[in-house]
């Protein structure tokens, strides 16, 4: 009898009695033994429980789904089954089925006593009566994996008694054996797949608002706090710079303060204008037949600026929501400029991205400027950064060649 038929004869009512233990073996080329045990099937009530009767019957749902090994003694033999599998059938009788491996064989097929019903001790290990400690710092086995993954599509052919054609082959041929353990192929994940060859890509919104990675060229510029005097950081009656190298993330070859349509306009279903002191807001496309791609690049993090000649106000992205409709952001107002009403259908810039960096003292490490004023020697403009080294707004320092005016020592 092969694990399918014997687990029928269970489901059918045949052999699924309350508080019993049915063992199934196969004979091994021979009728007269020995024969190897396959599987084990425990009904969830038990009659007693370490020598005591309880009424009712306690139920060992909590017990045998951590159960590694069954034991009992049959004609003077011990058997000991290590269990590779367990499957919860809730029948008339709910029982458990075990597939097992035996280090014991039954010794005679002929022994009349096999198919009687016979009262026996059956011991189950480890026997832990509340599911807790499964879950606790004391399970030292907890988050080890101690059974296979089965397949979604491969069948398990059962060979182990020895035949060409397997016992299951019936079973195989009606697509009703047991799943092999076997794990599904990578070629049969999406995750897996694109994780392996597709590549998987990572947005600022999974760091907190961090690029996942840099590239950066380098320039020569001088660092100031934010506070400092315009005239002093372009040069005009400061006796001498502290020039350095730093790194930009930039688009362009130097650091600038420069920003690119996103082809969005302010919209809202409403047809109000923003408020200045409302920090979400929903947008539109302005072109559908356009690009639409640039939209979903609006990171947390990125700085925004409403194409209009009355504003002057840039505004920091906190959440983008592309899955609603409108699609949402969440800005912070006013995080440079003074936060005024928005018209209905004004236009959305992104701030090109840049961000200004430098080395360590020990050139081991990358830092953010912070909050700053950075003199950038190759185009003389000054530019601002927020806390995070981001540039915000920037502005153009007077020719070189005209600081002498102001200058009472001219070279």
């Amino acid at each position: 009898m092969n694990v399918q038929e014997f687990l029928l004869l269970h489901t059918t009512g045949v052999v699924n009695f309350a508080s019993t233990v049915n063992v199934l073996y196969n004979e091994e080329g021979s009728t007269s033994g020995p024969a190897s045990i396959t599987a084990v099937s425990v009904t969830a009530q038990a009659l007693s429980v370490n020598g005591i009767n309880i009424t009712p019957d306690i139920d060992l749902t909590s017990v045998i789904p951590q159960v590694e090994t069954i034991s009992l003694t049959f004609d003077d033999e011990d058997y000991t089954f290590t269990v590779t599998s367990v499957a919860f059938y809730p029948t008339t009788n709910p029982f458990y089925f075990f597939e097992v491996t035996s280090n014991t064989q039954v010794p005679d097929l002929n022994d009349a006593g096999l198919d009687q019903s016979t009262i026996t001790e059956v011991s189950f290990t480890p026997y832990i009566s509340t599911a807790i400690f499964s879950t606790s710092n004391y399970n030292l086995i907890i988050n080890n994996a101690t059974n296979l993954r089965k397949s979604t599509d491969k069948l398990k052919s059962d060979r182990e008694a020895g035949f060409a054609i397997p016992t299951n082959f019936n079973a195989i041929l009606l697509q009703s054996a047991s799943k092999a353990e076997i794990p599904d192929s990578f070629y049969t994940d999406t995750g897996l797949i694109n994780a392996r060859y597709e590549g998987s890509k990572t947005v600022p919104n999974d760091s907190s608002g961090v690029p996942p990675s840099l590239t950066a060229r380098e320039f020569t510029g001088e660092v100031f706090p934010l506070e400092v005097n315009r005239d002093y950081a372009c040069g005009i009656l400061n006796p001498g710079r502290i020039l350095e190298n730093l790194l930009h993330t930039g688009p362009f070859l130097n650091p600038g303060f420069t920003s690119s349509s996103l082809n969005i306009q302010y919209y809202d279903e409403g047809f109000s204008p923003l408020s200045p002191s409302d920090p979400v807001f929903t947008y539109s496309i302005i072109n559908p037949a356009g690009d639409l791609t640039e939209r979903y690049t609006i990171d947390r993090g990125d700085l925004l600026k409403f194409a209009t000649g009355s504003s002057n106000e840039v505004l920091r992205v906190l959440t983008h929501n592309t899955a609603a409709y409108p699609s949402i952001l969440t800005v912070q107002r006013a995080f440079f400029g003074t936060a005024t009403e928005i018209l209905l259908n004004t236009p959305i810039e992104r701030v090109d991205r840049t961000d200004i960096l430098r080395e360590d003292a020990f050139n081991s490490e990358i830092l953010g400027v912070g909050s700053s004023v950075i003199y950038v020697q190759e185009n003389n403009i000054l530019l601002y950064t927020d806390s995070y080294g981001t540039v915000y707004s920037g502005s153009s320092c007077p020719d070189p060649l005209l600081l002498g005016v102001d200058n009472g020592n001219p070279p």
